[in-house]
């Protein structure tokens, strides 16, 4: 086992907890009785911080190519992993007490668009960090960060659906048109 795969094992932990996080919430969501007050909004950004936690782990992958030789490159794997558990714990409420969804996500939108920029942010310090240069995939995740510190500090609805557009359209239609060749070019190793 190489010492990439066993950073992977524990990074493969952590992105579990926020899935496990993630899914245990909709199933206590399922068995409540308070399904009348779930925002289709919030439910949405829940269904994107899924895809986003998939598309992390996936995306990680082609570090294999490089050796870990810095403790810096433990923390680049490290880091953004924990911003993803802080996300998905943040992003789900306890059923019980969370009232109505859409006051929920304006209420605490500082702590899950924050979280989410610094994890983005943190994604890209670990592309450096790792390759020893920031590839051009990584201005739309710039970008992403910008809105997400918009939806952090501006308390309109209409900023969190276009940002959830955007973040849809990065994590889901931008690796199927590219294909995982195309999305992990800049980490080939010649």
């Amino acid at each position: 086992m190489s010492q990439f795969e066993f950073f992977m094992i524990i990074v493969s932990v952590l992105i579990a907890i926020a899935i496990s996080e993630l899914a245990g919430w909709w199933g206590r969501l399922i068995r409540s009785d308070y399904k009348a007050s779930v925002d289709p909004l919030h439910l949405g950004w829940t269904v994107a911080v899924l895809i986003i936690s998939v598309t992390y782990w996936i995306g990680i992958w082609p570090y294999t190519e490089y050796d870990i030789v810095h403790v810096a490159q433990i923390w680049a794997l490290i880091l953004p992993t924990l911003c993803l558990i802080l996300v998905a714990y943040a992003i789900t409420p306890d059923v019980v007490q969370s009232g109505n969804g859409r006051d929920y996500m304006l209420d605490h939108r500082r702590s899950i668009f924050s979280a989410l920029a610094v994890f983005l942010a943190l994604t890209v310090v670990a592309d450096w960090v790792f390759i020893g240069f920031v590839p051009s995939s990584a201005l739309p995740m710039l970008l992403l960060v910008g809105l997400y510190m918009l939806c952090a500090y501006v308390p309109k609805r209409w900023m969190q659906v276009l940002t959830l557009a955007v973040t849809l359209l990065f994590f889901i239609f931008l690796p199927i048109v590219l294909g995982l060749d195309g999305l992990f070019e800049a980490y080939r190793v010649d």
